[in-house]
């Protein structure tokens, strides 16, 4: 069960489109978005997608995991200078269609930009002790 996430961009500002709680290896059938190469139609494309799939989780949905950014998820695909790049557990970007062909990380990476990729902070913020309010039931906000 590969995770996916989906941006437009490399960036802490970043814009998360969605996930996929399932079947995000490049392998599976995203060959379509993969190929997208501006970022409207690779955002309708990443929501469509999303809606249609029993995994799928779209932006207004919220943010799927219990982790705080897509270093911990499985595949990162990021629309970046007009290409779609994909990224394994926040690491080094690649080229998916390459692993697609065939091809293994070594030759996805070749050709793939030599930047660091920086996640936007995903999880709502901690509510402090300070901010609490006792009730009858214990502290709630």
């Amino acid at each position: 069960m590969n995770k996916a996430d989906f941006y437009i961009g490399i960036d802490k500002y970043s814009k998360w489109i969605g996930s996929l709680l399932s079947h995000g290896d490049p392998v599976y059938d995203l060959s379509n978005i993969l190929l997208a190469t501006n970022s409207i139609f690779y955002e309708e494309l990443v929501i469509e997608m999303l809606q249609a799939d029993l995994y799928g989780v779209i932006a207004e949905d919220g943010w799927p995991h219990l982790w705080q950014d897509s270093q911990m998820t499985d595949y990162s695909y990021h629309l970046f200078n007009g290409k779609v790049w994909c990224s394994m557990m926040g690491g080094q970007l690649f080229d998916p269609l390459v692993i697609i062909s065939g091809e293994d990380l070594i030759a996805a990476e070749k050709y793939a930009p030599r930047v660091e990729v920086k996640y936007p902070f995903m999880l709502a913020p901690f509510i402090l002790p300070t901010e609490l309010v006792e009730t009858f039931c214990g502290a709630v906000k």
